[in-house]
């Protein structure tokens, strides 16, 4: 998933609980822009503490550095130019809440994938202590044409058995754009047990180009018996074996094997009356005797 609330230290190396000190919706903005489309959008942001803060915005580019999606901030007259809030800073009263107007200028972004993040850096007013906390929104671009979307499925690991309706499983897939290209995209993978089982699709992590990152996936179904089970993005796909046994096939085959062991059970009394019947009277003499003494 893509790590949408970014806390910064501003001064020191003293961490601060950000979702405390300010709380942003959304955390994830992202939009489509036809070639020179300018849109708006809006942030809301509220202080939840008991203390007046002042709250100064600024907007960096993002890229990703790894493959656990950690992401490292650094500036662009670009996307600075593109991504414009209403404010440069203001003031929020303990407990009140604010809507940040933002403007999106596709003729200052660069074209193709853009990825940028509209900060709040807070500090309390009149407060001696040193410290700020920095959260923000990240944006999610496509300005005019898109990037490359070339990507494949490596790995996909699943355990064999599976019982009840849920199949717990993770895959992993990577963009196949060069490392350094500035494309970066969600894959929209494929969940199938074939050959009648019914398709599951899900977004899988921001990738941007290189990055190989794993997904999990819950594929829930009632179908019984063995399958083989796909992850695929277009044309590449990885598949295993599956043997599924959900709760009301495990139902059937307890009663399947009580009905084997009782029905031949009554066949076999019935088919022997006369020694049902001395079991009776044997029963009936022991009970008679045990009355005289």
């Amino acid at each position: 998933m893509i790590a949408a609330a970014v806390t910064v230290s501003g001064f020191g190396s003293h961490s601060v609980n950000a979702i405390s000190s300010l709380k942003i919706q959304p955390l994830l903005y992202e939009e489509q822009l036809q070639k020179g489309e300018v849109k708006k959008g809006f942030v809301d942001i509220s202080n939840p503490t008991g203390q007046q803060v002042t709250v100064k915005t600024s907007v960096e580019a993002f890229r990703q550095i790894d493959n656990k999606g950690n992401l490292e901030f650094f500036e662009s007259d670009e996307v600075t130019a593109g991504i414009t809030p209403d404010y440069k800073s203001f003031t929020l009263k303990p407990r009140e809440a604010q809507r940040m107007v933002f403007q999106i200028d596709g003729n200052k972004l660069p074209s193709g994938d853009v990825f940028g993040a509209l900060f709040f850096t807070t500090k309390p007013v009149g407060s001696s202590v040193k410290q700020s906390v920095r959260v923000g929104t990240l944006f999610v671009l496509e300005n005019g044409t898109p990037g490359s979307r070339k990507a494949e499925v490596t790995e996909l690991e699943v355990p064999f058995l599976h019982i009840g309706s849920f199949v717990k499983g993770k895959y992993a897939i990577k963009n196949q754009a060069k490392s350094g290209e500035a494309t970066g995209f969600t894959p929209r993978v494929d969940i199938q047990a074939s050959p009648f089982g019914a398709t599951k699709s899900q977004n899988s992590s921001l990738l941007f180009a290189g990055r190989e990152r794993d997904n999990v996936f819950t594929y829930e179904t009632q179908l019984f018996g063995l399958y083989r089970l796909s992850a695929s993005y277009k044309d590449s796909s990885q598949s295993r074996w599956v043997l599924l046994l959900p709760v009301w096939s495990i139902i059937v085959a307890i009663a399947v094997l009580l009905l084997t062991v009782l029905v031949p059970l009554l066949i076999k009394i019935r088919k022997n009356p006369t020694k049902h019947s001395d079991n009776s009277k044997i029963y009936a003499t022991l009970k008679h005797i045990k009355k005289k003494e």
